[in-house]
């Protein structure tokens, strides 16, 4: 089972992804944020395989992120994902 995490400041965007990778027999979605501190917050605690990010988030971006989450989640792959 791969898990995966997702941050994404667009609730409906969010959602779609979540829903999207539900239907996906070897995928979980383990945890959800709209915001990089919630993000670092629940994140860590699940320990993701995959997360996918947001470029442009409301207290961070994408990239300041991942650095954040690369010191926690060292196992982890990181895929921006951005309307832009």
């Amino acid at each position: 089972m791969i898990t995966v995490a997702i941050v994404d400041d667009h609730v409906d965007v969010l959602d779609e992804m979540s829903r999207s990778l539900a239907n996906e027999s070897d995928i979980s979605v383990v945890a959800t944020a709209t915001s990089g501190s919630v993000a670092i917050q629940e994140f860590v605690q699940h320990q993701p395989d995959i997360v996918l990010v947001d470029l442009v988030l409301p207290d961070t971006t994408g990239p300041a992120l991942i650095v954040q989450l690369r010191a926690a989640l060292p196992n982890a792959s990181f895929l921006v994902v951005s309307a832009y």
